[in-house]
């Protein structure tokens, strides 16, 4: 297995460079090497296990062409925050104006001829964490929602940055404690997945404290004890995360700042 220890270039300053269909061939892997690549990023936030499998084969056939050893970081989605579908896959919102969240697409269908637009969220139990006053910020911050009244399956909201929504978009609760699981079960079959294949270490998503890291390293016991001492990057991406960083940074092999992420959150 190659270690992020084995990378020997001098640059301090290490580069690491995220692979997907647009350098999934073996020319634009071998330029992306030869210019000074130092680690390979699989978002598992998308494509499948035949896609990924594939990509890694390939990269370490140039590694081995080039006789440059690229590390393979393999980054867990975790409990990705989303809107559900949209009516048309997109809905223009406009500062001032009153909208409903919902907590499923059946919800949302019980609304689809009332005035107020009404918006799914895929999100678990989300109703439960909110309260007046909380900010929801939708698309990486690109449109800023306030909550005005929250019920148990729905909540209604007042646009205070508007813009166009898109379907399955992200969604960001700054300064809101979420009671949902950072290490899903897709999670679990990615990391099998990901550990069957090889890769060099395992970057984890939305950790919020030490539990998680261990959570995730006791989970790699449990499916391959032989790559027990893969090493694990926590991603700092909430509030939470920079609170709890020392014992964080403790626990995991590295951190990586998410700063999307974090900044929206922040």
């Amino acid at each position: 297995m190659v270690s992020f220890s084995n990378i020997t270039n001098n640059r301090r300053t290490k580069i690491v460079a995220t692979l997907g269909p647009s350098s999934d061939s073996a020319q634009v892997l071998e330029d992306l090497i030869t210019s000074g690549l130092d680690v390979a990023r699989l978002n598992f936030s998308h494509g499948t296990h035949e896609s990924h499998g594939e990509l890694i084969k390939l990269l370490r056939d140039i590694s081995q062409k080039t006789g440059e050893s690229i590390p393979i970081l393999q980054d867990l989605q975790g409990p990705k925050l989303r809107v559900g579908d949209l009516p048309n896959d997109s809905m223009p919102l406009k500062a001032g104006q009153t909208i409903r969240f919902v907590c499923s697409q059946a919800d949302m269908e019980k609304f689809l001829h009332d005035d107020i637009p009404t918006i799914p969220l895929d999100i678990p139990d989300v109703f439960s964490s909110l309260a007046k006053g909380n900010r929801v910020m939708l698309d990486d911050g690109k449109l800023e929602i306030e909550i005005i009244d929250v019920h148990e399956n729905q909540a209604l909201a007042k646009v205070t940055l508007g813009g166009i929504l898109k379907s399955n978009k992200g969604v960001n609760l700054p300064g809101i404690s979420l009671h949902i699981p950072g290490f899903t079960e897709k999670d679990r079959e990615d990391l099998a997945f990901g550990l069957s294949q090889g890769v060099d270490a395992i970057a984890i998503s939305f950790v919020r404290d030490a539990s998680d890291v261990k959570l995730v390293r006791n989970a790699i016991l449990e499916i391959d004890p032989e790559k027990a001492d893969t090493p694990i990057i926590a991603k700092l991406e909430l509030p939470e995360a920079v609170k709890n960083m020392a014992s964080i940074v403790d626990c995991a092999d590295g951190v990586m700042v998410a700063r999307g992420d974090l900044a929206v959150e922040t």
